[in-house]
C-alpha cells in the first residue's frame, strides 16, 4: 500500500523505496506529496496531460507518441526564438538543409546552372550562401572578431549553425551579446540570394548589417510594446519593494527539457530590499507547471518557519495564480495544490502576484543553482557571490510603490488570502 511507504511524520520513506525502485522513478515520486487525509478523496484525472485535464492535443500525442521530448534541443530553441515567424521557419528548413540552392536546382533539372548567381565563381550550396559568398564574407568580417573568424568560417555547417543558435561557448560561436541577430543575418543572406536569382531588378540598396540590426530592434520594440514593456527604463525599474511590515518572496522553477529534471529557487527580501533568506533545491522529475507549484509551496514553508506573517509571493507563472484563484480547472484536487491551499488557510496575510520574467530574475538564478542541490535543499543566509551585484542593483532601483493591501484584490492576476485578519493594514 502507498501509505506503508511513508514515515510517521508523513514523508516518503526513502529507506524502503530506494532499494526496490530505479533512480528515475524515485525522482518522479519525489515531486508528489505523500497522501494525507486532509487532502480529501482521490479524484479522476486525465493521466496523459500534466494538468490532468483532457485535451484533444494530449489524446493525439498519446495515440501517436508525437509529444515525446525531442532529443535535439535545437528545435525547442528555434521555435522559442524572439524573431519573426518567417525567420523561425527559415531556420527550421536550414537545419534540415532543404533549401533549393542552385546546386540542388541543377541536379533536379530546375535550373540551368549550379554556379552561384551572385559571385559567379563556384557551385552554390547552403554553406556558400551563408558563409563564403561575397555578401556573407563582408558581413561576418564586420561583426566577428578577427581572432575567431577563421574557425567561424571553417567549422562544419551543421555544427556552425548549432553553436551559434545555441550560443555555445566555443571559438566558432557567434558573439553572445548579439543574441538572435545571428538568425536574422542568416535569413537576410538567403533572402538576398533569392532576390538575386528570381528578382534581380529589385535588389536591396541597404547592406545586410544595417537591415538586420534595424529588423531585430523593430521586432523587439513591437514585442515589448505588446506586452506592456514599453522601454528599457521599464525593465531596469523591475523589482519593487514590499510595503512596510511586509516581506516579499520571489519564486521560480527551472526544468531541463532534455531529461525532465526540475529545480526551484526562492528569495525573501524585506521592505528595504535587503536579502533575508534564499533557498534552492532539486525537486525531481516533473513538468514545468508542477515545478512552479513546488516553488510557491516551498516559498510558503520558508516564510512561515521564519515567522513572517505578512508575505507577498511573486511568480512569473500565471497558471499558478489561476489555480490558486480557482479560475483554472487544472490539477483540481491534486495533493500539491491542496497542500498549498492548506498553507494559505493559516493565520497570516498572503498576497500572490504574477510578474513578468524580468521582475523575477533573482529567483530564476536561484532555481538554476538548485540543479546541483539536493532534494533537501540549500538554505542561503546571504546571496551567492555571483548574485551580489544583482541583489544590490535591484535594491538600488526599487522603490516602495506597492498599493496598500485593501487595493490588492482589485489588481488583475493577484490572489489574496486572509487580508481580513488585520483590516487596518
Amino acid at each position: 500500500m502507498v501509505k506503508d511507504m511513508t514515515t510517521v511524520s508523513g514523508n516518503w520513506d526513502w529507506s524502503r523505496l530506494s532499494p526496490v525502485l530505479p533512480q528515475h522513478i524515485l525522482e518522479q515520486i519525489a515531486v508528489v506529496p505523500p497522501p494525507q487525509s486532509c487532502y480529501g478523496s482521490d479524484t479522476v484525472g486525465w493521466r496523459w496531460c500534466d494538468n490532468r485535464c483532457f485535451s484533444s492535443r494530449s489524446a493525439y500525442a498519446y495515440l501517436t507518441d508525437s509529444d515525446a521530448p525531442p532529443t535535439d534541443t535545437i528545435w525547442i530553441y528555434i521555435w522559442s526564438l524572439k524573431v519573426p515567424q518567417c525567420v523561425r521557419t527559415f531556420l527550421w528548413v536550414t537545419i534540415h538543409q532543404r533549401h533549393l540552392t542552385n546546386a540542388k536546382r541543377f541536379r533536379r533539372h530546375l535550373g540551368h546552372s549550379a554556379i552561384c548567381t551572385i559571385c559567379d565563381l563556384v557551385e552554390e550550396d547552403l554553406d556558400h550562401i551563408l558563409r563564403h559568398c561575397l555578401p556573407a564574407r563582408n558581413l561576418w568580417n564586420r561583426v566577428v572578431p578577427s581572432d575567431r573568424l577563421s574557425s567561424f568560417l571553417n567549422l562544419p555547417l551543421a555544427t556552425w549553425l548549432r553553436d551559434n543558435l545555441l550560443h555555445r561557448q566555443s571559438n566558432s560561436s557567434f558573439l553572445n551579446d548579439l543574441e538572435c541577430k545571428f538568425a536574422v543575418f542568416c535569413w537576410l543572406l538567403w533572402k538576398d540570394r533569392c532576390t538575386a536569382v528570381f528578382d534581380s531588378d529589385n535588389a536591396p540598396t541597404e547592406d545586410i548589417l544595417t537591415r538586420g540590426l534595424r529588423l531585430a530592434t523593430e521586432y523587439n520594440s513591437g514585442c515589448a510594446e505588446a506586452s506592456g514593456q514599453v522601454s528599457l527604463d521599464t525593465v531596469l525599474q523591475s523589482w519593487s519593494r514590499p510595503p512596510l511590515g511586509w516581506v516579499k518572496v520571489n519564486a521560480d522553477a527551472s526544468v531541463n527539457l532534455a531529461d525532465g529534471k526540475a529545480s526551484i529557487g526562492c528569495v525573501i527580501r524585506d521592505e528595504h530590499g535587503n536579502w533575508i533568506r534564499g533557498f534552492a533545491r532539486n525537486v525531481g522529475r516533473c513538468s514545468v507547471l508542477f515545478a512552479e507549484l513546488w516553488a510557491v509551496h516551498d516559498s510558503l514553508v520558508q516564510a512561515w518557519y521564519l515567522d513572517f506573517r505578512r508575505v507577498i509571493i511573486e511568480t512569473d507563472c500565471l497558471e499558478v495564480i489561476r489555480i490558486l484563484t480557482r479560475s483554472s480547472r487544472a490539477l483540481v484536487g491534486n495533493n500539491l495544490v491542496e497542500s498549498i491551499l492548506l498553507w494559505t488557510r493559516k493565520e497570516w496575510q498572503l498576497v500572490f502576484r504574477h510578474v513578468p520574467r524580468h521582475e523575477n530574475s533573482l529567483a530564476d538564478r536561484l532555481a538554476a543553482l538548485g540543479r546541483s542541490a539536493s532534494c533537501n535543499g540549500l538554505s542561503l543566509l546571504s546571496p551567492p557571490a555571483d548574485l551580489v551585484i544583482l541583489v544590490e542593483e535591484e535594491k538600488a532601483r526599487s522603490a516602495c510603490g506597492m498599493l496598500p493591501s485593501e487595493d490588492w484584490a482589485t489588481i488583475p492576476n493577484v490572489a489574496c488570502f486572509n487580508l481580513h485578519v488585520d483590516p487596518g493594514v
